[in-house]
Order: structure tokens, then C-alpha cells, then sequence
């Protein structure tokens, strides 16, 4: 794995720090967790499908804490989570680190693999057949769900490459925006980093909120047999959609995107809802590998 977020790296299997620091300075503790409520509960497309996800495992590659000195004080390396399951889950925890603002929060959504001869980790109910099936695909997304309209059901087993980095995760944090987090002495600061379930059936991948829309997802099972697959989508194109949504499926000025599949894809980047409460991170796909 490439842990190409920030210079400075640790080194470890799930925690590492390079915050080596004197005795008489003071410690505290962090921790970052992940949660999805859209797809712990499903949700309802403006077209009126009720959507319910049976899991949505994502690889977390990495994840790395440091501060704006470039010191790095905890990461963590690849871990399969399924975001299905309520409640939050652990993406790094980390004791007796030097209480101090540590600016600089960043993580690694990469296809999954075998990094010397360790591959990624998981907890229930992610089972070590499912990290085989995304390490043998190179996948970074495996998304499996129903889609109900009146008598009408569609499903959905899909596979997803993308690498992107989120950095510069910022929130609120006592009314004031806070960048990555602050280790207070003795104590321990938290951030949460909530996924939306829902972000592969909206309609748009420019800045502006698009529609959650599932009509042109089970119009293009172009075989009947009620399951929509990625080559299905793969053959409807974003230029007939915008005729037949009214200006849906945006893209960006000069996006290469034309089909329905790579569409949704691509909105795998979007997958982080906020950091803390009302916060954010900056995405941006992964360089390719040299």
C-alpha cells in the first residue's frame, strides 16, 4: 500500500507514532470513528424507490493524524469496514500522545490489497471471504442493496476501483472551525467522520446538491430480470439521461464521463458527508502509482 497522503509516515501494522516526545509533556488520547446512517437505515429516491443496502464495505487504505510540522502522531493502515451495520466504527485509536492541536487528518479510500503478504483488516460482519473477493477485484467499494418501487424490485451487486484521498478534514468544534483534531491533556478528543449511503443515486458530481434518483438506474436492466449490473450501465449514456431527467447527471466542464457506470463510479469520491458536525474534507483522486 501507498501511504501517499502526507511525507512523513509511521511505520506499523495498525498504529504507529512518530510522536516521540519527553515524559513531562502532557498526553491525551484520539480516536477518529465512521458511520453511515443512510445506509444503516436506507433511504427514499426523489423518484420514489425505497432503497435498503445489504452491505456497503468500504477500504479505508490509511489513515494518518500529524500536525502542520509534518510530525505524524498516529495512522492506521487498510481495514474493510461495512457501513450497513448501525453504530459507529473504529477507524483509529491512540493513547499517551503529545496534547497538542494535530491540524493535519487525512485518509486513503483505495481498491484493496495484499501489501507483504498482510492484507487488509476487517472486524464482523465482514468476513475474510469478503476481503478475498476485493482484494481479488481490486476493489475499494462493494455495494450489494434492493431497490423497491410499488410491485416493482430491482438488485444490485457492484464493484468499485476508484482511489481517492480525503484531507484537510476540518469541523465545528464549540462554534469555531477546527482543523483535524486537538489532544487535550488527560483527555481524549473524538471525531467523527460520517459516509453517505446514499451518494451513488444522486444526479450530479458538480458542487451543487444533486437529486437522489433510482428511474434510470432499473431502466437500464435492459434484460428484464429485475438485476441491475454494471455493464447495464455501462451502455446507458449521460447524454440521453440529461434529455430524459431535464438536466440531470451533471458533469463537470471538460469531464471525460459519458456513461451511467462511470458516472457512478466516480461519485464513490463523494462518499464523506462531513468531519465532526458541519465540517468537511477535501477529496481529490490518488495519483497513479509511478
Amino acid at each position: 500500500m501507498n501511504l501517499r497522503i502526507l511525507p512523513v509516515l509511521c511505520a506499523g501494522l495498525l498504529l504507529a507514532a512518530c510522536d516521540n516526545t519527553p515524559s513531562d509533556q502532557a498526553h491525551g488520547a484520539l480516536a477518529l470513528t465512521t458511520s453511515s446512517p443512510t445506509a444503516e437505515k436506507g433511504f427514499t429516491t426523489g423518484d420514489g424507490w425505497n432503497v435498503k443496502l445489504a452491505h456497503l464495505f468500504i477500504d479505508v487504505s490509511a489513515v494518518t493524524v500529524a500536525g502542520v510540522d509534518g510530525v505524524v502522531t498516529a495512522s492506521a493502515t487498510s481495514q474493510i469496514i461495512d457501513q450497513v451495520p448501525a453504530g459507529p466504527k473504529s477507524l483509529l485509536a491512540a493513547t499517551v500522545r503529545t496534547a497538542r492541536p494535530w491540524e493535519a487528518v487525512s485518509f486513503e479510500i483505495a481498491p484493496a490489497a495484499v501489501v507483504n503478504d498482510v492484507g487488509p483488516s476487517f472486524t464482523e460482519p465482514v468476513t475474510q471471504a469478503n476481503v478475498d473477493a476485493m482484494v481479488k477485484g481490486g476493489l475499494s467499494f462493494s455495494v450489494q442493496g434492493t431497490a423497491t418501487k410499488g410491485t416493482s424490485t430491482k438488485t444490485f451487486t457492484w464493484g468499485f476501483t476508484s482511489d481517492t484521498i480525503h484531507s484537510a478534514c476540518t469541523g465545528d468544534v464549540n462554534g469555531r472551525s477546527v482543523p483535524g483534531l486537538i489532544v487535550p491533556r488527560d483527555g481524549i478528543d473524538t471525531a467523527a467522520i460520517t459516509m453517505d449511503g446514499s451518494v451513488l443515486f444522486s444526479d450530479s458530481l458538480t458542487g451543487a446538491a444533486g437529486a437522489l434518483r433510482f428511474d434510470p438506474l432499473a431502466a437500464a436492466d435492459a434484460d428484464k430480470d429485475n438485476v441491475v449490473t454494471l455493464d447495464e450501465l455501462g451502455a446507458v449514456t449521460l447524454e440521453g439521461l440529461r434529455k430524459a431527467t431535464a438536466g440531470g447527471y451533471v458533469t463537470p466542464d471538460g469531464s471525460a464521463i459519458v456513461d451511467l457506470r462511470a458516472f457512478t463510479e466516480e461519485l464513490t469520491r463523494r462518499v464523506v458527508s462531513s468531519f465532526r458536525t458541519k465540517g468537511s474534507c477535501k477529496f481529490q483522486a490518488a495519483p497513479a502509482a509511478p
